[in-house]
């Protein structure tokens, strides 16, 4: 099919009729649970919802059967020796839609409808709070809806140790507004090499503006330190993805004064940088001062698992000065308020569990009385 020498007139009358997936997972040494511990898991959430599903034992070993074989959709999960198999049998109406990707041979897009298919089916089908979905985790956090892309804050996963305690909270943060912003102005194409680049130009005014931060000498010399930071690339290195941190994001960083002593800056910022699919789209959480819960916030919530922890009493122990109660009182109701901002987009479940002793427990709302310890929130994918 890929060298196209099918001559498909002979099949005019064919329809394609079943398409098998699967992917398989190596087994890895940090697992807290075993793979039968897994899947028993998975059975007892099937059994919660009323699906079919039967948990079985051959010569190879344990399979976990959902759905019916006579069914469009049958799925299996199969444990191996050092891995786990995930297959999704497809059958009948649900593949006369790709049918004609196939025979066109529109390779590409039927690979990838159909594994984003594979995908959501999957999704919808286990529980991700298990290590051994993380590679679904991962694909479906990029497919996945966002209803506030253009104003959100787009982040990578953190490298492992990458936020240490000299990194400067505020240029972090900046990056990100940064990277909002420039996808809104107007730019000229422009390449060095083999890169393609955008010529953007705008106000620093424009861009203080656009942060809500007045424009002052203070502000205007800590953004002309932050882009001279961007242009060596120092500050996108603290993401993870190898490819995203070889990127000369921005290797030309222009400032001058124009007309009544605003300043003009003119930034080559590489092309790739606007298409980059980042795992995390979040909501625009720097409404007002910057201060160091935001920061926490996004650190934690743009972690690889979808149980996300927030160790309230060593964040406030680690305060450079002494809160008193009302100061305490205070960032917790704010931790609070940026997770209501996070549910009201779809971004955690309206599920809560609060740390008390080292021991979790389940609450129905999230209180400055109870999270003094920490909580946790469970991050929500919707496709």
């Amino acid at each position: 099919m890929k060298e196209q020498i099918i001559d498909w007139t002979i099949f005019s009358s064919s329809v394609l009729s079943r398409f098998d997936l699967y992917f398989e997972r190596n087994s890895k040494t940090t697992e807290k649970i075993s793979g039968r511990e897994f899947l028993q898991n998975c059975q007892k959430n099937l059994k919660q919802t009323n699906k079919n599903s039967s948990l079985e034992k051959n010569r190879k070993g344990w399979i976990l059967k959902m759905g019916n074989r006579k069914n469009n959709h049958y799925f299996r999960i199969y444990k191996t020796k050092n891995s786990l198999k995930f297959e999704h049998e497809m059958k009948g109406k649900v593949l006369q839609n790709y049918h004609l990707l196939l025979v066109e041979n529109r390779l590409e897009e039927f690979e990838q409808k159909l594994s984003s298919h594979f995908l959501i089916s999957f999704g919808k089908l286990v529980p991700l709070n298990y290590s051994y979905l993380d590679w679904l985790v991962l694909k479906l956090r990029l497919i996945q809806k966002q209803t506030f892309y253009l104003t959100g804050l787009r982040v990578d996963y953190p490298r492992a140790g990458s936020f240490h305690d000299d990194l400067d909270p505020y240029k972090f943060c900046t990056l990100l507004q940064f990277l909002v912003y420039a996808q809104t102005l107007n730019y000229k194409s422009d390449s060095l090499g083999k890169t393609s680049y955008r010529l953007v130009q705008f106000r620093v005014q424009d861009f203080l503006k656009h942060i809500k931060l007045s424009s002052n000498y203070y502000q205007l010399k800590k953004l002309i330190q932050f882009f001279n930071e961007l242009q060596n690339n120092s500050l996108i290195k603290f993401f993870s993805n190898q490819k995203y941190r070889s990127l000369v994001t921005i290797p030309e960083v222009s400032m001058q004064k124009g007309k009544q002593n605003s300043w003009i800056v003119e930034i080559l910022i590489a092309d790739e940088l606007f298409y980059y699919a980042h795992p995390f789209v979040l909501p625009d959480l720097f409404q007002r001062k910057l201060t160091k819960v935001q920061f926490h916030v996004i650190r934690t919530f743009s972690s690889f698992d979808i149980q996300k922890t927030f160790y309230l009493k060593e964040f406030l122990q680690a305060y450079p000065s002494a809160l008193n109660n009302q100061q305490i009182t205070s960032i917790k109701r704010y931790f609070i308020e940026l997770m209501k901002i996070f549910e009201e987009h779809q971004l955690i479940e309206s599920y809560y569990q609060v740390i008390v002793d080292n021991k979790v427990y389940h609450v129905d709302k999230l209180l400055t009385n109870n999270i003094s310890h920490g909580f946790i929130v469970f991050e929500k994918l919707s496709f």
